[in-house]
């Protein structure tokens, strides 16, 4: 019996992922919900290149704007041929971007499930850390807006951010091209 559980015990650790970088955005453990409802934290993205960004779906000016640039991205990263990606918007709004609304939103903007995510935080604490992680700056500006720089980053699938770019009129190219060339 006690060789039998030293069998699995090994299997067990063979299979297990290997540790997350130090520089990984993943190693952050708190709790999000996807658009479904589902609890995730970030490490449920490592494994393949994600294409981040931050937003909130009662935005009228820059936000639609950078799910727009978000999908000519994706446009490039399909017609160079790569299948295997993530896209994904994080939420400033603790309030208002809960998954039925973020469900609407993504249907509205004709976003992928397979492909898109958007994840909400319960609480303030929780985007602040994303932001400051991925350097998006924001600060509330009424009681249902907010005023943010608009950055899009890739991030390799262990979690390291590898290329950002800031403003939805920047040349997205430089993501494309470290996503292609295996760097995302």
């Amino acid at each position: 019996m006690t060789s039998v559980c030293l069998i699995l015990a090994a299997a067990v650790l063979a299979f297990a992922a290997p540790a997350l970088p130090e520089d990984s955005l993943y190693q952050v453990s708190s709790p999000w919900q996807k658009q479904t409802g589902e609890s995730v934290k970030l490490e449920s993205l490592r494994g393949k290149p994600v294409v981040i960004a931050m937003a909130y779906t009662s935005c009228t000016y820059s936000c639609p704007l950078t799910v727009e640039k978000m999908k000519q991205i994706e446009t490039a990263i399909q017609a160079a041929g790569v299948t295997d990606y993530r896209m994904v918007l994080a939420s400033f709004d603790t309030a208002g971007d809960r998954p039925p609304i973020t469900t609407w939103f993504m249907k509205k903007m004709k976003l992928d499930p397979a492909k898109w995510t958007w994840l909400s935080a319960a609480d303030d604490k929780t985007v602040r850390e994303l932001a400051a992680l991925l350097g998006v700056t924001y600060s509330r500006a009424g009681k249902n807006d907010f005023s943010h720089s608009n950055q899009i980053s890739i991030l390799d699938a262990d979690g390291r951010m590898v290329a950002t770019i800031a403003g939805i009129k920047a040349d997205h190219a430089p993501l494309v091209k470290a996503l292609v060339h295996g760097r995302g």
